[in-house]
């Protein structure tokens, strides 16, 4: 398995909770595994992926990750 591509334009989120797709398009997902975010599907759902697995989760079950430090 290739580990997971991600360019600077990424954007990166963590899971928070655990989610298991129960529909063909849904990702299942994992608490704290790191998912990148395709598109905001604008209705509480993102479609994301996780190494070449595409689908889409909550949005509620993710935060996004910065890369800025603590304020």
């Amino acid at each position: 398995m290739s580990p997971e591509v991600i360019s600077a334009t990424d954007v990166i989120l963590r899971c928070l909770f655990n989610f298991t797709g129960q529909e063909g398009d849904e990702l299942t997902i994992q608490a704290n595994q790191i998912v990148v975010q395709i598109r905001d599907e604008g209705n509480g759902w993102i479609f994301g992926r996780t190494g070449s697995v595409e689908g889409a989760f909550p949005a509620t079950y993710v935060e996004k990750v910065t890369n800025n430090g603590p304020d």
